[in-house]
């Protein structure tokens, strides 16, 4: 008889403020096959009709993307159980958002019209309605990566929907990676995601590096948006890589900051640097108590400018004032794993060679239940995906 996956025992570190550790109880499981093909989560949903959406990607060799096909499953049970996988399309998912009353969003990959934006209207059973995916100004395509701030109305439908991300820069064809700084910017949708207006580039999210006596211009790219319990929008942002890693070209070493607008985004606060590297791919969750919650991938553990273990995983912060500071003394390690050669890295990266930077996990999305539980989900690229439950402590 095969083994039955599920839900099993998992233990959660949180730093304790001192240099040590606590100790909580969680649960794991890794993310099921689809025809014994690995698939990397890219996104995870609560549905107000009590069901959890799993979006995927499963590399198969065909399709126009180079993730693979899009593959979805979804519970009826908090995850411990899903239903078999349903292939609805090529591309990464990212972007999974709810608009409510049954309406859902993401990005996708067509194979005539190529990048689109996809929308259901029965809880993801069918995507019948694809419209292209959003430009820049410029022209440029940016990135969905990074759960979209949802204003709902008294129906329960989305009324307002923001995002904060980033495009290249102009004239950057030919030249290293991280060598440019991004553009970062904000805009909004008010009919359901179809069309973006109101772009905006705040100059907050924009600085200089220096780094053996040259400077860098620097900025920050995808994002994640959430509503503080007492209004203001709280933006987390892949960092651009600081001038000391521009070096090594590689998108690894990217960080992680946030920033505050206390006035619907006419200002910000400058970046605040809650991961200097190696710690990216954000989703915000605002808690039952008001706190909100940052996690984010470990692709290196880089601290204080060096690297510090040679551990990858998954990993969480709090903010207790709606934005403004994060308890980086009391992190919360979800997943914690060894740095290894993956020997498959150039079919899902197109990277070959045995870096030490190498990416070997990435992506990650994270929902919070009916019970205030949090179901957080990362690629984890030896077994395709992971997915924990576990509560933040005191809520």
């Amino acid at each position: 008889m095969g083994e039955t996956f599920g839900w099993r025992e998992h233990r959660l570190l949180q730093g304790d403020g001192r240099g040590g550790y606590l100790v909580h109880p969680a649960a794991y499981q890794f993310v099921p096959r689809w025809n014994g093909i690995k698939v990397l989560p890219f996104g995870i949903i609560a549905m107000d009709n009590g069901e959890l959406l799993l979006m995927g990607a499963a590399r198969t060799g065909d399709g126009p993307s180079v993730y693979g096909e899009t593959v979805q499953a979804r519970s009826a049970d908090g995850g411990a159980t899903w239903s078999p996988y349903e292939a609805v399309g090529y591309g990464p998912a990212v972007g999974l958002t709810s608009i409510g009353a049954g309406r859902l969003f993401r990005a996708g990959h067509h194979p005539e019209q190529g990048p689109v934006r996809c929308f259901s209207h029965d809880y993801g059973r069918t995507w019948p309605e694809l419209v292209p995916a959003p430009l820049a100004p410029n022209g440029h395509p940016w990135s969905n990566e990074g759960n979209a701030l949802v204003d709902f109305g008294p129906d329960g439908k989305a009324e307002l929907i923001g995002w904060n991300s980033g495009h290249r820069s102009e004239g950057v064809e030919g030249k290293p990676f991280g060598t440019w700084p991004s553009r970062a910017f904000l805009c909004w949708s008010r009919d359901g995601g179809r069309t973006v207006e109101d772009y905006t580039y705040p100059n907050e999210w924009n600085w200089t590096d220096t780094w053996e006596g040259e400077t860098w211009a620097r900025s920050c790219s995808e994002g994640a948006m959430v509503r503080a319990a007492n209004g203001w929008l709280v933006a987390a942002k892949r960092l651009d890589v600081s001038a000391r890693f521009i070096r090594h070209h590689y998108d690894s070493f990217m960080g992680t900051g946030t920033s505050v607008s206390k006035d619907e985004g006419n200002t910000w606060t400058p970046i605040s640097q809650v991961f200097e590297a190696g710690r990216h791919h954000a989703n915000l969750q605002r808690r039952p108590n008001g706190d909100i919650l940052l996690t984010v991938v470990r692709r290196l553990d880089i601290r204080g400018g060096e690297l510090a273990s040679y551990r990858l995983g998954c990993d969480a912060v709090v903010s207790r004032d709606h934005g403004l500071t994060w308890e980086t003394d009391r992190a919360y390690i979800l997943d914690d794993w060894p740095h290894i050669h993956y020997p498959d890295l150039g079919a899902v990266t197109g990277e070959t060679g045995d870096f030490w930077y190498g990416c070997a996990n990435g992506h990650q999305s994270s929902t919070t239940l009916d019970d205030g539980a949090i179901l957080t989900t990362y690629g984890h690229y030896t077994h395709g995906g992971a997915l924990i439950k576990w509560r933040p402590s005191g809520n």
